[in-house]
């Protein structure tokens, strides 16, 4: 009776226990932290909920306008469009537009990627990414009628300029403007004219060395390359020992105010199991090598000929019996070396079969 309770607790572990999952994210082009640049082409998939249609988009700022030269226009186009106060400005969008695909033939709307409504604070944001809702927008009767982004429509394979104007305040300075994807995250875009982009070989996640780890990055611009040193730094923190690091790149001279930064993980050495036997009745001992980093071991086992594999246990020793198992069977497991829920590595897979 005993073997057949602690056999059902068994059991139930295995429904309600997890199949391991490395979940290590860095931070990529197009996030919050390092926005694509706007005046770059940039091809995207705008899918705003899980139950539209994918359509895949091409998008660039073509020219911002701003200062008189922008009231101008605007002014030109409409004459009713509001008069900005000495501490506001219009600025003067030009964007090209392309719908490269979708599934359906279905049509693009200029306004579901350049959200141009005075009533909303969630499509431009200030560089300290507070919500901007405009003063007002501009609404063009004049030339550019037929390229107002409220009226430009694309089936697939077209493109079109299109043409956005937002009345913010002086103090804003160049927005950033953000598109929703499905899973509830956004596209990120930077309207700065000094703007740069980061991008790297960075890997989400790399296992402890002892030395600190510098992934190389470029810098560019939608003209050029820059150069480390005259035109940016490079900074790294917690880029050493198991966790979170931070690579931090800063503008110099020209593009001095300007800040990208994105994150990859220091994960704990893969353990090295050293014993993995049935060391007695119904019983498999398992003891491992200490990883530099953990703070605690999992232990995870899956039946022969699975590849799902539960939690069995958790300790901060590197040894452990663990008892109930069926004999004839072979069992895999691994060890898990964590530092906290997201940082973590796994051992190689020992299989033991059940003699005893």
């Amino acid at each position: 009776m005993k073997k057949l309770f602690y056999s059902f607790i068994f059991a139930c572990t295995l429904f309600l226990s997890l199949s391991i999952v490395d979940r290590a994210e860095a931070s990529v082009l197009g996030t919050r932290e390092n926005p694509f640049n706007a005046y770059e082409k940039t091809i995207f998939t705008y899918q705003p909920y899980s139950f539209k249609t994918k359509k895949e988009v091409e998008l660039q700022l073509l020219e911002l306008t701003t200062g008189e030269k922008a009231n101008q226009i605007v002014q030109q186009e409409y004459k009713y469009n509001v008069l900005p106060q000495s501490d506001e400005q219009w600025l003067f969008f030009k964007y090209n537009l392309k719908h490269i695909k979708n599934s359906k033939d279905e049509q693009l709307a200029a306004t579901d990627i350049i959200y141009n409504n005075q009533y909303t604070s969630d499509f431009y944001f200030s560089k300290n990414y507070r919500g901007i809702q405009p003063i007002s927008t501009a609404i063009f009767y004049g030339d550019l009628k037929e390229y107002d982004a409220r009226k430009v429509l694309l089936y697939p394979g077209a493109q079109s300029y299109a043409y956005a104007g937002a009345l913010l305040k002086k103090s804003d300075g160049y927005p950033l403007f953000r598109i929703r994807k499905a899973n509830g995250t956004y596209y990120w875009f930077s309207t700065d004219p000094k703007a740069f982009s980061v991008r790297s070989n960075a890997k989400s996640s790399y296992a402890y060395t002892g030395k600190a780890i510098q992934p190389s990055i470029t810098v560019k611009t939608p003209k050029t390359t820059l150069k480390k040193n005259v035109d940016y730094t490079v900074s790294y923190k917690n880029n050493k020992n198991v966790g979170k690091a931070t690579v931090t790149i800063k503008g110099k001279g020209q593009y001095e105010g300007i800040t990208r930064s994105f994150t990859f993980i220091i994960k704990p050495k893969s353990p090295t199991i050293i014993t993995a036997s049935n060391s007695s009745k119904y019983t498999v001992t398992l003891k491992w090598k200490k990883v530099t980093g953990a703070k605690k071991y999992e232990i995870y086992y899956a039946h022969s000929g699975s590849n799902y594999y539960y939690k069995f246990y958790t300790t901060k020793s590197t040894s452990k019996k663990l008892s109930y198992f069926g004999r004839g069977n072979t069992y895999k497991f691994k060890i898990r070396a964590v530092y906290n829920s997201e940082i973590y590595n796994d051992s190689q897979v020992k299989s033991v079969k059940i003699t005893k």
